[in-house]
């Protein structure tokens, strides 16, 4: 029984992709550094008829540190949001780019986070984007 077992692991194997394993591309006029994504919601699609999808939003919650401003260059970028082209990069275990999606929409809504004294909590921003067309390019 213990061969068996070691048999089909051995010829099974496999590496599973983790959820912490990614990082986020948005526009290069954006400045925004890649370690800056902190959550990615599921790229999802669901039926509307029977020869028609549509995707679900996706949303971006994006670390807030002091420096470098994230609300200050998406505020210069403000009236530039239709047309957003965003990639999303899964990773495998040697951190090389596993899988590679393109995102093509828009920008429908930017929370810039909560202000409370009463709060010691982290701050986010949290970008929600229309997909239009979504692309697995690997």
């Amino acid at each position: 029984m213990k061969n068996n077992k070691t048999r089909f692991y051995k010829e099974n194997s496999y590496e599973p992709k983790k959820e912490h394993r990614f990082f986020v591309e948005f526009p290069s006029d954006w400045d925004i550094p890649k370690w800056a994504t902190h959550y990615v919601s599921p790229i999802s699609r669901y039926q509307v008829d029977k020869n028609d999808y549509t995707w679900e939003n996706i949303i971006f919650k994006l670390h807030d540190p002091v420096c470098p401003s994230i609300p200050q260059r998406l505020m210069k970028k403000q009236t530039k949001f239709p047309n957003v082209l965003i990639h999303i990069n899964k990773l495998g275990p040697v951190n090389d780019v596993v899988e590679r999606w393109e995102l093509v929409g828009d920008i429908v809504r930017c929370d810039f986070g909560n202000l409370d004294y009463d709060s010691d909590q982290l701050n986010y921003i949290t970008i929600e984007y229309k997909p239009r067309a979504i692309f697995l390019e690997y």
